[in-house]
């Protein structure tokens, strides 16, 4: 059996009030330190998730901006498709009011 499932085991004795020996003890208290150790390595990477966290704003916000950009862009492309249909109309009319200017 190895370090983590003596702790785990010995950790479950003494929470069910069970006695340990001198010996459980000492096993017991290296198991508490090397939880600790571990959890204060896990919050020691909290400025690496700090940073991403903040990196994914910046990104989050860049994408807002291009879908704004892009949204702007199919409203103008939009616009120029009405556009270009007046225009095609206005040309039609003039087709039909002043045929010889569009004589080929």
């Amino acid at each position: 059996m190895n370090i983590e499932e003596i702790g785990k085991r010995l950790h479950d004795k003494a929470t069910r009030g069970e006695s340990l020996s001198s010996e459980d003890h000492a096993l017991l208290k290296r198991w508490y330190d090397r939880q600790d150790e571990e959890e204060m390595r896990l919050l020691d990477l909290n400025p690496d998730i700090e940073a991403e966290m903040a990196l994914q704003d910046g990104i989050d916000s860049v994408l807002s901006r291009i879908k704004a950009v892009n949204d702007e862009i199919n409203k103008l492309s939009d616009d120029n498709k009405i556009i270009k249909s007046g225009i095609s109309k206005i040309q039609q009319q003039l087709t039909e009011t002043v045929p010889d200017l569009y004589a080929v």
